[in-house]
């Protein structure tokens, strides 16, 4: 699959377009938070990974 808009390959998931279009996840979150298409100017060419926290113990 490729994104209709920014044209990346790789994303965690995929979204729809209202009109039914591929998005890849962050094009299609900005979208319908904004209502509007994603600047290409945002693009990264990796997949930000998410911070891992040290596990709390409770006494």
């Amino acid at each position: 699959p490729e994104c209709s808009h920014c044209h990346t390959r790789r994303t965690f998931v995929w979204r729809r377009s209202r009109t039914g279009a591929q998005l890849c996840n962050a094009g299609g979150v900005y979208v319908r938070l904004r209502g509007r298409d994603r600047p290409l100017s945002l693009k990264r060419n990796r997949i930000k990974s998410r911070t891992k926290h040290a596990k709390v113990k409770l006494c």
